[in-house]
C-alpha cells in the first residue's frame, strides 16, 4: 500500500517593485505487486501442488495520494504566481499461476485487485499593478492489472476456478487561479488521462497450453471502474479583475482504458457446471470549468472543456464450443464487428460444459450483451 500526503507552497512579496513565486510538486508511483505460483522446470521436472481445501493466489495493491500546491505573489508594480501538481502512476499488479500443476479439493482463485484514490488541489494568487496567476494540475494513469493462468494445469475437484482482475481509479482535481491589478491575467489548466489495462486470461506460456478443470464453474472476469471528479467540489476555474482582466480555464479529460477477458486459442477448459467469460467497465466522468474576468476597461473570459470517455473494451474469447457427449462443434460466432464492444468466438480451444450452460457476456456502461449458447 502507498499512502502519500504532499504539500507545497510559495509566497513572494515585493514592497517597492515586483514579486514572483512558483511551486511545482511531482509524484511518480511505479509499484510492482506480484503473487505467483510457478514451476520454472515444469516441462522436465513437474512439482505438483496439492491442497485439501482452497488455493488462492491474490495480488492486492492500494494507492492513496493527496497533493496540494499553492503559490502567491504580490508586488507594487508586478505580481507573478504559479502552482503546478503532476502525478503519474504506472504501477503493475499481477496474480499468476504459471507453468505448474495445481490440484485443490475446493476452489482455485487467481485474483488481482488494484485501486487508486487520488485528489489534488492547486491554486495561485497574484496581486500587483500587473498581475499574472497560473495553475496547472496533471494526472496520468497507465496502470496494468492482470490475473492469469499461463501454461498451467489447474484442477478444482469439487469447486470453482475463478480468474478475476479488478481495477478501480478515483481522481478528483480542484484547480484555481486568481489575479487582481491594473492589468490582470489568470489561467487554470487541468489534464487527466487514464489509459490503464485490466486483463483476466487463461492462456499459453510459450508453447505450453493451459488445462483447467472445475467441479462446478470456471469464471474469467475483468472489471474496470473509473471515476473522475466525483462531486461538484472538483472543478477548474480562473478569475481576473482589474483595469483590464483576462481569465481562461481549460480542462482535458481522456478515459480510454482496455478491459479484456479471454480464453485464448488452444486452451482446454472443462467445467462440471458452467463457463463464464465476462468483461465489464463502469465510467463516471464529470467536468466543471469556470472562467471570470472583470475590468474597468475590458474583461475577457474563456473556458474550454474536452472530454474523451471511451466505454469500449475488447473482449476476445477464442474457444471451440463442444459438447463432450456428442462432440458437436460451433466453428465461429461474431457479434458486433464494428461496434465499440466486440465479442468474438472462434475455433481453437476445447471448452466442455453441460448443455445450455456456456455463458459469455460483454457489458457497455449499464447495458449488457449476453450470449447463451445451447449446445
Amino acid at each position: 500500500d502507498a499512502d502519500i500526503l504532499s504539500i507545497g507552497g510559495t509566497l513572494s512579496v515585493g514592497l517597492t517593485g515586483g514579486a514572483a513565486g512558483a511551486v511545482v510538486d511531482t509524484s511518480i508511483l511505479n509499484h510492482t505487486t506480484i503473487a505467483r505460483l510457478s514451476d520454472s522446470d515444469h516441462a522436465t521436472d513437474n512439482d505438483p501442488l496439492y491442497a485439501g481445501g482452497n488455493v488462492e493466489v491474490s495480488a492486492i495493491a492500494r494507492e492513496h495520494l493527496r497533493d496540494y500546491a499553492v503559490g502567491a505573489a504580490g508586488g507594487l508594480f508586478a505580481g507573478i504566481a504559479g502552482a503546478s501538481s503532476v502525478l503519474k502512476s504506472d504501477s503493475a499488479t499481477s496474480a499468476l499461476i504459471n507453468q505448474t500443476t495445481v490440484t485443490a479439493a475446493g476452489n482455485v482463485t487467481v485474483n488481482a485487485d488494484a485501486r487508486a484514490d487520488v485528489a489534488f488541489g492547486t491554486g495561485a494568487l497574484a496581486v500587483g499593478a500587473v498581475a499574472v496567476g497560473g495553475s496547472v494540475g496533471v494526472g496520468l494513469f497507465n496502470r496494468s492489472t492482470t490475473a492469469a493462468i499461463q501454461g498451467a494445469s489447474v484442477t478444482a475437484t469439487n469447486g470453482a476456478v475463478n480468474v478475476t482482475a479488478t481495477e478501480k481509479e478515483t481522481m478528483g482535481a480542484l484547480i484555481g487561479s486568481a489575479s487582481g491589478g491594473a492589468g490582470a491575467l489568470a489561467g487554470a489548466v487541468s489534464v487527466v488521462s487514464s489509459t490503464s489495462s485490466v486483463a483476466a486470461k487463461i492462456e499459453a506460456a510459450g508453447s505450453v497450453n493451459s488445462s483447467v478443470t472445475s467441479g462446478t464453474d470456471t469464471n474469467v472476469t475483468a472489471h474496470s471502474d473509473i471515476t473522475v471528479n466525483p462531486d461538484s467540489a472538483h472543478l477548474t476555474g480562473a478569475a481576473a479583475a482589474g483595469g483590464l482582466g483576462f481569465g481562461a480555464s481549460v480542462e482535458v479529460i481522456t478515459v480510454q482504458p482496455t478491459t479484456l477477458a479471454t480464453i485464448a486459442a488452444n486452451q482446454t477448459v472443462t467445467a462440471g457446471d458452467k463457463v463464464t467469460v465476462e468483461a465489464t467497465a463502469d465510467r463516471d466522468v464529470r467536468s466543471t470549468v469556470v472562467a471570470f474576468a472583470g475590468g474597468a476597461a475590458a474583461g475577457i473570459a474563456a473556458s474550454v472543456r474536452c472530454t474523451t470517455n471511451s466505454r469500449s473494451r475488447r473482449m476476445l474469447v477464442a474457444v471451440s464450443l463442444r459438447e463432450s457427449s456428442s462432440s458437436r462443434l460451433i466453428d465461429s460466432i461474431t457479434i458486433g464487428g464494428s461496434s465499440p464492444s466486440m465479442l468474438n468466438i472462434e475455433n481453437g480451444a476445447a471448452l466442455m460444459a453441460p448443455p445450455s450452460l456456456i455463458v459469455v457476456t460483454s457489458a457497455i456502461g449499464r447495458g449488457t450483451i449476453r450470449l447463451a449458447i445451447n449446445l
